[in-house]
């Protein structure tokens, strides 16, 4: 994936404000959401959060592999609003962590692990979206987003469209030691 300031990163910038209600300020220092779990695609990843960039108006996930990535200026999830997360659904002409996302259904749960605790979110939806739509990546509470790329033009070299996975938290339990990402 190219640097998202590009048309889609633009767009991010635009989601990225109005999820968060933000004007990019300073937030408190949070703890980290350490990996995600989905059962029905047998993933078990890490996640690393990645920063908004001032320079260059964006996230830059360019460079990043192997890891799904909570994007700063999103809700953590013990905050209550709505935690996003992208990866990618190629990397470098093999399957990214997300490319099967479109197997999920309704009522799938999938785990987020941060400091002590798991939460438990379950899939609502998922759908197919215009590169240029977000409208329905609003603030919701207490919910998790995450995103990933479909659609590519192999005419114009661009992804042009999205997938959007939109998912309600349904639990939150603490972990053990063992539960830890190794």
């Amino acid at each position: 994936m190219k640097y998202l300031n590009s048309f889609f990163g633009k767009i991010i910038v635009v989601l990225f404000l109005f999820i968060t209600g933000s004007s990019c300020t300073e937030s408190p220092q949070l703890l980290d959401i350490e990996r995600m779990e989905i059962p029905r695609l047998e993933l078990d990843i890490e996640v690393k959060k990645i920063p908004f960039s001032r320079e260059l108006g964006t996230w830059d996930i360019t460079e990043e592999t192997g890891a799904a990535y909570w994007l700063e200026g999103s809700s953590h999830p013990e905050y209550g609003g709505n935690t996003v997360i992208a990866a990618h659904y190629m990397e470098y002409g093999e399957p990214g962590p997300l490319f099967r996302v479109r197997d999920l259904k309704e009522g799938d749960e999938i785990y987020l692990y941060s400091g002590n605790f798991k939460y438990t979110y379950k899939v609502v939806r998922y759908q197919y979206i215009p590169d240029d739509y977000m409208e329905h990546l609003k603030n919701r509470p207490y919910a998790l987003t995450l995103f990933t790329c479909s659609g590519f033009n192999w005419d114009t070299g661009i992804w042009e469209q999205r997938v959007v996975v939109l998912a309600d938290l349904a639990q939150i339990d603490p972990v053990s030691s063992s539960e830890g990402f190794n």
